[in-house]
């Protein structure tokens, strides 16, 4: 991104007002300097301490085709959308802690700050996770929702109401 961007301020996020950098247009992507308190970045270095890191992991919808079994001769055959886990090192090595949603009153302040600041209930809040990365670990590119097709688009699920 090139030229200095003017900071956008947000007002009621947790009762501070915070100011958001726009670092990145396509696609937006902005950096919030102090977001968490000492307070909670206190909390998870304490964590880090006693916590069981498990090996990084992928979700990824696959079509399996035996999954429908037959279909009768009126029906189109549409294979259904199973949900594995995979441990896919060519993407992902890192190790990482997920944390239980509203898990205690910090975790829930984290939570509510971060539903305020995206303008969406607590409950639509991802689960909050320490991820650690050690010399050489990365997680490549991805997509977080859906599947990207061989052109380079992304093939997301259908949306539902929360």
């Amino acid at each position: 991104m090139s030229g200095k961007q003017k900071p956008l301020t947000v007002n009621s996020v947790a009762g501070n007002r915070l100011q958001l950098r726009c670092v990145f247009k396509s696609p937006h992507i902005y950096e919030i300097d102090d977001f968490l308190s000492e307070a909670e970045l206190q909390y998870f270095e304490d964590v880090i301490k006693t916590c069981s890191f498990q090996k990084s992991f992928v979700d990824n919808m696959e079509c399996d085709s035996e999954a429908n079994g037959s279909p009768s001769q009126t029906e189109e055959k549409t294979p259904k959308r199973l949900r594995r886990t995979l441990i896919d090192s060519t993407h992902r090595t890192s190790t990482f802690f997920a944390f239980n949603h509203r898990a205690d009153n910090t975790i829930r302040a984290i939570e509510q700050k971060t539903a305020d600041l995206l303008g969406c209930w607590i409950h639509q809040i991802e689960g909050l996770q320490l991820v650690r990365y050690l010399p050489g670990q990365f997680f490549g590119v991805h997509h977080d929702m859906g599947d990207l097709l061989e052109d380079d688009q992304v093939l997301l699920p259908r949306k539902h109401l929360a």
